[in-house]
């Protein structure tokens, strides 16, 4: 009688692994998290940044957390292939992946922010305009203007001043620049927007402009007070918010 030979294959089964990774989400959540809530004691008022090791240790954690993700990945491919996941918790550890690059790239852009306060690309301190956007406003032809100053490397004393702009752009097929009295919503308000800050400060001016007037440049003029202060100017581009404005131009 011949042998019947059965070749038998043993597979390991690991139920509990995709717990692990997810386990090891959270803790990696967990962690970059923290960086969040430093930036957020910055905001607050906290001059933690003066020491620049500290930021050195946040670009250390990110890249261990980049590490970290690459890490879950290759895990997940490997339980895929030996022993097999489940949709479900696939699905659970994708969406944690995503989640945790989300919160690496909000701590990444904080941390250029915070760079070009304590220690700029092109080494020059002084007082600097970091940021300019434009969003939609409550009603047509309405809108917010956020502009964020800085002072870089050199946070021994407040500077202190106003900003004034002016707004270029086509009236009736005709060139026209409009003042800041010109498109200011609260009539009430007076003066130029004022500031004063050690590391930085976000302005904000709600505008209304004309009908019919299609704005293309947007000019600031941030004058600081002191004797030996200088006057900055620059010129944007109007970028229009994605609220279906742009019809307009």
């Amino acid at each position: 009688m011949a042998r019947l030979q059965t070749n038998l294959v043993v597979k390991t089964h690991h139920p509990g692994r995709h717990r692990l990774l997810v386990a090891g989400l959270v803790l990696a959540l967990l962690a970059s998290s923290y960086g969040l809530f430093e930036f957020g004691r910055f905001r607050g008022g906290y001059d933690f940044l003066e020491s620049r090791e500290q930021i050195s240790q946040r670009d250390r954690e990110i890249a261990q957390l980049n590490r970290k993700i690459e890490q879950l990945r290759n895990e997940v491919v490997l339980l895929e292939t030996s022993s097999g996941i489940d949709d479900e918790a696939h699905q659970q550890i994708e969406q944690r992946l995503q989640v945790l690059q989300g919160i690496i790239q909000e701590q990444a852009e904080a941390l250029a922010f915070y760079k070009g306060i304590i220690s700029p690309e092109d080494g020059e301190a002084g007082l600097k305009i970091r940021d300019f956007k434009v969003e939609p406003g409550t009603e047509p032809g309405w809108y917010l203007v956020k502009i964020v100053l800085i002072q870089a490397k050199d946070h021994g004393r407040q500077v202190s001043g106003v900003v004034d702009l002016s707004i270029d752009g086509q009236l009736a097929g005709e060139g026209k620049t409009l003042a800041l009295t010109d498109v200011r919503q609260t009539a009430e308000a007076a003066g130029a927007p004022a500031f004063s800050f050690r590391y930085f400060q976000e302005l904000e001016e709600s505008l209304s402009l004309p009908e019919g007037f299609v704005p293309e440049k947007i000019n600031i003029e941030v004058r600081p007070k002191g004797r030996s202060a200088r006057t900055i100017r620059k010129s944007f581009d109007w970028q229009w918010p994605s609220d279906g404005s742009s019809d307009q131009s």
